[in-house]
């Protein structure tokens, strides 16, 4: 799997890592879920773009949840 570079707009920022979701949040492919470990990567805008510059976060069920 090629996550967390799945967004053709931007670049992951530093290493992805393990976080509780304590609120709910969305993974990358639309599924909410909350109250369990899922991994975050920070996502920042490529520098070639026009506009302004932004991150945000991206979510992924952590790999223990992985069929």
């Amino acid at each position: 799997m090629n996550w967390p570079n799945v967004y053709t707009f931007g670049t992951a920022i530093g290493q992805n890592h393990r976080w509780f979701a304590w609120r709910p949040v969305r993974l990358w492919y639309g599924k909410w879920v909350w109250l369990r470990v899922v991994m975050r990567a920070r996502i920042a805008k490529k520098d070639h773009l026009d506009g302004p510059d932004w991150q945000f976060w991206t979510y992924d069920a952590a790999k223990e949840d992985w069929g």
